[in-house]
């Protein structure tokens, strides 16, 4: 697609071998169904040409973030990541995230924390991520936007929304919450990413279906706010086809048929956003 860097804004980590999933609600990989460690995340973005990675942090392990930490500080600043945190984090333990490689932290409003935003010190804890340049990352579903969006239009930090705002991609563009991510991106400093079409489409590869809500995200937000992610290792996509991430990847470019276009959302974006260096 393009010989330029490229970043995949959205990939997990699980390396139970090293590091055992806590005891918790979070998400868990069964034992042998998954291999997502620090190999064979090189194995496919290399294979991939894939030069960058931001990692994000999956439930299962919770608030644990040591396991992605490991694979960022071997990584000479190719990886960063987006950590899982607790509201009662100090500015101090935000620095250290800093310093760990972390740019922000997930606020996980689907398989975790569905009440973070009505958790006390919340509001505070958000002032401090914007204090010490911490992006405040959102996984919301389409039942949660109309109850999270006053907290959203107020959140202090710059924000990503993952997963395309993660509609109901038969309910059309116009529903409502695809609508007031269209309306935050008028609003505040915010980025999305276009990912996980896998889990999103009915029709499988080349995803047909999430062109207008592609279409719809750079009218709105530009290429210089969108950015591009896997998804990897695409645990449990919810459908019995197979998917692959060549096709995850190859789908952007019937998405984004401008070059100029995907070299923003490949590279230029995520780069001036999260901070990465072409070396």
């Amino acid at each position: 697609m393009t010989n330029s860097p490229i970043v995949d804004c959205h990939l997990h980590v699980y390396w139970p071998e090293k590091y055992p999933y806590p005891e918790g609600p979070g998400a868990k990989p069964k034992p042998g169904e998954i291999i997502a460690d620090l190999n064979a995340m090189n194995k496919v973005m290399s294979a991939n040409k894939i030069t960058h990675a931001l990692l994000v942090q999956p439930s299962a392990y919770e608030t644990e973030n040591k396991s992605m930490i490991d694979v960022i500080t071997t990584s000479k600043g190719r990886v960063k990541g987006i950590a899982a945190a607790d509201v009662a984090m100090t500015d101090d333990d935000l620095a250290q995230l800093k310093r760990d490689g972390i740019v922000g932290v997930r606020l996980n409003l689907y398989s975790f924390a569905n009440d973070i935003f009505e958790q006390p010190g919340i509001n505070d804890f958000l002032k401090r991520c914007a204090k010490n340049d911490i992006i405040a990352e959102v996984f919301a579903t389409p039942a949660t936007w109309p109850k999270v969006i006053d907290k959203l239009r107020a959140c202090p930090a710059r924000m990503v929304f993952e997963h395309m705002g993660w509609p109901k991609v038969e309910d059309g563009v116009k529903q409502e919450g695809f609508q007031l991510l269209l309306g935050l991106a008028k609003e505040k400093d915010c980025s999305v990413k276009l990912s996980c079409a896998f889990r999103m489409s009915k029709s499988g590869f080349p995803f047909p279906e999430l062109q207008p809500y592609v279409d719809k995200l750079l009218e709105v937000f530009g290429p210089e706010r969108c950015m591009w992610g896997s998804d990897w290792p695409m645990l449990r996509s919810g459908h019995d086809r197979p998917y692959n991430y060549a096709e995850e990847f190859a789908a952007l470019e019937r998405w984004v048929p401008n070059a100029a276009d995907r070299r923003a959302i490949l590279w230029s974006a995520p780069a001036k956003i999260f901070g990465f260096t072409a070396k």
